[in-house]
Parts: structure tokens; sequence; C-alpha cells
């Protein structure tokens, strides 16, 4: 139970449900509001707008069926912009809707800028009530983002992977491009500012090499000065309490403080027992040496993590195809209520500690492959003593059948019992020649008894000690080595 309360890390506390909305999610997004945040939970079929505190306390608003799931969404609650077929709409809560424009390839928005391209190559640019400032680019635009007073449009070449990074003022000005692989696929990128009028550009790599799929996270600084292309550098990403490097980083996430600049993004690693698991992560986004904290506990599948502000993290909890949305804190007051116990968690130890017996008792049912060889040469020692005619037959059909033992089982944990999978469970043990280590350490303890209290072993007592350090011996082992056996 003390291991269910167990927070992720020290910075963060544990998962917390919204509510009981989950469906086949396949993006989160957050717009600041007045008194929280507007949470959007999109699938295929419809955009979900949920009204959530700054606690986290989420009511669902209204849901949307009518737009293109597949193009972006952006919504503060009151009003929306979506795409349907090929037109922009703009939507109030009240239900009125105004078309935008039509043959609409998709759009960005942030706070009161809205950019949006066209089919035929053509951005739109609207900032407040002012008078929209079309441009013409020579590619197909990629992406767009706004930031502060800077619009940047990024187009791209599809036949030759080259893209272009643009800043829109009043004309567009070309600031440097750069070319991906063709077996490279940005599954996206983002634009954020830097201190000192710098700016970053972080993109989500995939490479398909050979049918296999790895994930690159690179990023770039650059500035507006120098019309140069940056050097892009790969980012490591290491978890910040355990030093583990974690691998397949998928979702990064930039979010900007008044301070720091944050990334949040999920990640998997291979844990104590040595299966694949995926936790989201937080960390500061300085360096290309990423430490970040685990704001979830290893168990479920996560994605989508994104930070609300610096001290919470929403994200979906996968169930299958079904998605929850779950939020952890770094708030003293989250982490005691996680620390106190969640529900569910009387389950979840119960669960635990059965598949832990299972593993003990599977191990208990192969055990015959060591007790038949041992007790069978113990007591065949002890008939060849009794033919011999010797006085202390029993004692040395002890020791025989202790030796028997521990022999019969460094063969075969060494040969089939499979010792590099519990070496990678067992968190005490970090070497192969420790598993035998702890089996010859069981076959002395077990015979530690029978001489501490200085038993005299003979026909009377001979047999139930035999069978006695036999079961102690398992003992030991059942729980030093059995929860990890399987």
């Amino acid at each position: 139970m003390n291991e269910q309360k167990a927070p992720p890390s020290p910075e963060w506390s544990r998962s917390f449900p919204t509510d009981e909305q989950a469906s086949d999610y396949i993006k989160l997004q957050s717009v600041p509001t007045k008194n929280g945040y507007a949470v959007s939970l999109l699938n295929f079929r419809q955009l979900d707008l949920y009204e959530c505190s700054l606690t986290m306390d989420c009511e669902k608003a209204w849901s949307n069926s009518d737009l293109n799931a597949k193009k972006n969404t952006w919504s503060d609650g009151k009003t929306s912009y979506t795409i349907v077929e090929d037109s922009l709409i703009y939507s109030t809560e009240y239900g009125n809707n105004e078309m935008i424009a039509d043959q609409v390839e998709d759009f960005t928005k942030s706070d009161d800028t809205l950019v949006y391209w066209t089919t035929d190559q053509k951005v739109f640019v609207q900032q407040g009530d002012g008078a929209v400032m079309p441009f013409t680019t020579e590619k197909p635009v990629f992406t767009a983002k706004v930031l502060d007073d800077h619009i940047f449009i990024v187009t791209r070449d599809i036949l030759t992977n080259r893209f272009t990074l643009y800043e829109a003022g009043s004309e567009l000005e070309e600031l440097f491009q750069f070319t991906t692989n063709s077996s490279e696929i940005i599954q996206s990128m983002t634009l954020f500012s830097k201190p000192n009028n710098l700016f970053g550009m972080l993109l989500d790599i995939e490479i398909n090499s050979g049918g296999s799929r790895q994930k690159s996270i690179r990023t770039a600084t650059f500035e507006l000065t120098e019309q140069e292309t940056p050097s892009f550098s790969q980012l490591a990403f290491f978890d910040k309490n355990t030093g583990i490097k974690l691998t397949d980083v998928r979702f990064p996430s930039i979010f900007l403080s008044e301070a720091d600049t944050y990334i949040s993004f999920t990640a998997s690693h291979y844990d104590s027992t040595g299966k694949k698991v995926n936790q989201a992560y937080v960390g500061l986004a300085d360096n290309e040496h990423i430490e970040a904290a685990a704001a979830t506990k290893i168990g479920d599948l996560y994605t989508n993590p994104i930070l609300l502000n610096i001290d919470t993290l929403a994200y979906f909890q996968s169930n299958g195809t079904v998605q929850k949305l779950m939020y952890s804190s770094t708030t003293e007051e989250k982490r005691a209520q996680s620390l106190d116990g969640l529900e569910g968690d009387n389950k979840e130890a119960l669960y635990t500690m059965l598949t832990i017996l299972f593993n003990g008792f599977v191990m208990m049912l192969l055990s015959f492959a060591w007790l038949v060889p041992a007790l069978s040469i113990g007591y065949g020692a002890l008939a060849l003593l009794h033919k011999l005619r010797r006085s202390n037959a029993y004692f040395i059909a002890l020791l025989v059948n202790t030796v028997a033992l521990v022999v019969s089982q460094l063969v075969l944990f060494a040969t089939v019992f499979n010792p590099e999978k519990i070496v990678q469970k067992a968190p005490y043990l970090t070497e192969l020649w420790q598993v035998s280590a702890v089996i010859i350490v069981a076959g002395i303890v077990c015979l530690l008894p029978v001489f501490l209290s200085r038993t005299k072993v003979s026909e009377d007592n001979g047999n139930m000690l035999i069978l006695y350090t036999t079961a102690v011996n398992f003992m030991i082992l059942f729980f030093l080595i059995g929860p990890y056996f399987l």
C-alpha cells in the first residue's frame, strides 16, 4: 500500500481525474480564461469543450460535431474557430455562426491574432478588428505561429523536403531554410520565444529506416537580424531523480513562464522488472541535456501532456482506445492529498500483491526440479550410510541434502530459469553472480537454526530436520526471488 501511495517523483503528485469524461480523444488543447481554462477535447467525430477552474474542477459546456476533426480547432468557451468542410467558421456560445473564408487549408489562433491559409497558397493575417492582410507564398504552408508581436509562417516543398521560415510584417520576409531527409517525418513543429530577442524551434521527428521507427527531438535557436540557417541539436532526455535515459519521447510541448521555459512530454524506459513503461515528464528546456521529473506513475499509457501553468500538467490516460483526462500538480495541497491515498488504491495494491504471490506460486510449482534430485541424493546418501553403519548418518545426510539443494538450484537458475530477467526485476540485484550468491546464502541460512540451537541430529529427528531445512530454504527463495521469478 505504501508503494501504491508513493508519488511519481518528489516534485509531482499522483494522477487526479478531472471528471468522468472519457472517449477516443486524439487532441488536447487549453486556452486560459478569467476563471481557469477552456479545455478542448477532440476526437474524430466532435469537439467537447470543458470549462475547468484553477483547481481543475471541470464541467462540460458544449459539444460541436459540425467540423473537420483533421484540422485545427480553437475555443475559449465563448467563441470558437473551426473548419467545416473547407470553410473557416467563427461561432459563439449562443449559436451564431459566421463564415470567415472558404477554400481554407488550416489556421492558427492566438489571443487577438488569427492566421489562416488557403489551398491556393495564400496566407491571411488579421489582428484584432484590423484589416485582413494577404500574403502569397511560393510553396504550401506547413504551419504558422503567433509569438507576441511576431507572426511566423513555415512553408514546405514536398518534393525536396525543404522548409522555409518567414516573418509576416508589412510583407513576408524570409528568415532561413532547412531540409530534412526523405526518411524523416516532422510530426510537430513548435516555435517559441527565448530571452534576449531570440526564438527557438523544436522539431518532433520520426525516422523510418529499414522497417524500424525511431524518435528524434531537435532544437535550434535563431534571431531575426541574422538570416542564416541555424544548427539543429539533438536533445537527450533523462529522469531527473533516477538518472535513467528516456527513449521514445513523444508529444513534446513547450510552456513559457515569466522566468523559465518548460518542456512536457511522454517517454519510455525500462522499469525494475525489465518491462518497457511509459510516463509523462516535465523539465526545464534550457539546454540540450533535459533532466525532467516524472509527473505520472508507472502502470498506464499517457499521451498529449500539456502544462496549464507551472504547477499543473494535464494529459490523457489511455485504456485501449479510451482516453481519460487527468492531471498532476506540484502544489503542496495536491501532493499531500495524493499521499493520503486515492480511490482505487486498495484494489491496485491487492492486485500487485496477488501478482507477486502468483510469481512465487509458479516458482513453488517448478521447485520439484530441484527438490526431487536433492531429496533423492539426500535419502540415497542416508541409505548408504545406514549400510555402512555410520553413527552420524542422519547428520551427514542433512548436509548432503542441503548441498544437493544448492547445487541443483545453481544449475537450474543459471541455465533454465533466466537469471537475467530476475536481475532486471529485483531492485537489490545488479549482477548475475548475485543470484548465485542468494542461493548459496539460502543454503547456509537454512542450516543455521539447527546449529544455533545445538540440536543433535539423530534417528528420532533426522527425517524431520531434512524436511525442515528444505522448507526453510524454499521459503527464503520464495521471498527473495519468488516475486521476480516471472
